[in-house]
C-alpha cells in the first residue's frame, strides 16, 4: 500500500508540474500576442490643438487711406504623447509662420512681436510717401495698403505622422497678391520633420515624377494631354516631387505653388495620388 501511495503522489507531482509547465507556456505565447498586437496595432497617439484669431487694420496715417491689414487663424498642436516631440513641432510651426527668429516664443509672444514688426516696418517704408501724395490729384493711382492672412490646419495624424498646413495671402501693393499653401509632416514620436527621403525607397524620384504627370492629366478637367499642358504654358517638366506634400490615410498630395510650373492665372496646382499607385515606392 505505501509503495501505491507514492507512486500515485509521485504521478499527481508530474501532473502538476507538466499542468504549471503548460499554464507557463501559454503565458508567454500570450504575452508575445499581446505584445504583437501593441506594436502592430498601436493605439493612435493623442492630439490636442487650440484655436487661435488675430484680426487687426492699421493706418498709414490719419487720414487712413491706406493701411495695413493682419490676419490669423491658426490651429496650434497644444497637447501630444510626447512632449518634447510636440516643442519641437511647436518650434517649428512657429517658424513657418513668422521666421526663424520667433521659433523660441510662444505664440501668442510671436504674434504679438511679429505684428508689432510688421506695423513698424510697414510705417518706416511708407508713411513718408504717403504723406508727399497728400493733396496730389493723382493719389487714387498709388496704393499703399497691405494685406496678410495667414491660416494654419491641423490636415491628418495617422500612423503617428501629423500632417499641418500653411496657407498665406500676401498683398503688397501692384495688381495682386499671391496665395502659397505648404504642407508639413511631422514624426509625432521624434517631432521630425519628414522629407521625402523619409517616406520613399532609394531612387524614387523618377517613377514618382511619372506618376505625378500622369496623374496630373488623368485629374484635370481643362487638359487632356501634356501637350495641352504646354500649350497653356505650364512647364509640364517641372512637375516632379517638389517636397510640399501632404501624408493621409488613403493619398499623398502635392501642391505647386502659383508660377512654379504654370502661369499665376492657374492658381495653384495640386495633384492627389492613391497610395495604391505608390505601394512599390513607399516605405514600409
Amino acid at each position: 500500500m505505501r509503495l501505491s501511495f507514492n507512486a500515485n503522489l509521485q504521478r499527481q507531482k508530474q501532473m502538476i508540474m507538466k499542468h504549471n509547465i503548460s499554464l507557463h507556456i501559454w503565458s508567454v505565447i500570450v504575452c508575445f500576442v499581446y505584445m504583437f498586437s501593441f506594436v502592430a496595432c498601436s493605439p493612435k497617439q493623442t492630439v490636442e490643438t487650440e484655436q487661435i484669431s488675430f484680426s487687426k487694420s492699421y493706418c498709414l496715417t490719419d487720414a487712413c487711406n491706406d493701411s495695413i491689414s493682419l490676419q490669423f487663424e491658426i490651429e496650434f498642436p497644444t497637447i501630444l504623447d510626447d512632449e518634447a516631440a510636440l516643442s519641437l513641432i511647436q518650434q517649428d510651426l512657429i517658424s513657418r509662420f513668422f521666421g526663424e527668429e520667433y521659433s523660441d516664443m510662444k505664440l501668442a509672444d510671436a504674434i504679438d512681436a511679429y505684428v508689432k514688426f510688421s506695423y513698424t516696418e510697414y510705417i518706416a517704408n511708407n508713411r513718408a510717401f504717403a504723406e508727399r501724395l497728400e493733396g496730389d490729384e493723382d493719389k487714387e493711382g498709388a496704393i499703399l495698403s497691405e494685406q496678410q492672412n495667414l491660416r494654419g490646419r491641423v490636415v491628418a495624424t495617422d500612423n503617428s505622422i501629423l500632417t499641418y498646413e500653411v496657407e498665406q495671402y500676401v498683398y503688397m501693393g501692384g495688381a495682386h497678391g499671391i496665395n502659397t499653401r505648404y504642407f508639413y509632416n511631422y514624426d509625432m514620436q521624434t517631432g521630425k520633420l519628414l522629407e521625402e527621403k523619409d517616406v520613399f525607397k532609394e531612387g524614387y524620384a523618377d517613377e514618382l515624377t511619372k506618376i505625378l504627370q500622369q496623374t496630373v492629366i488623368e485629374q484635370s478637367e481643362e487638359f487632356s494631354s501634356r501637350q495641352d499642358f504646354i500649350d497653356a504654358g505650364f512647364e509640364f517638366d517641372s512637375i516632379h516631387p517638389n517636397g510640399n506634400f501632404a501624408l493621409t490615410e488613403d493619398a499623398i498630395s502635392y501642391v505647386f505653388n502659383p508660377y512654379e510650373i504654370a502661369p499665376y492665372v492657374y492658381g495653384e496646382t495640386e495633384i492627389v495620388i492613391d497610395k495604391g499607385l505608390l505601394r512599390e515606392l513607399l516605405k514600409e
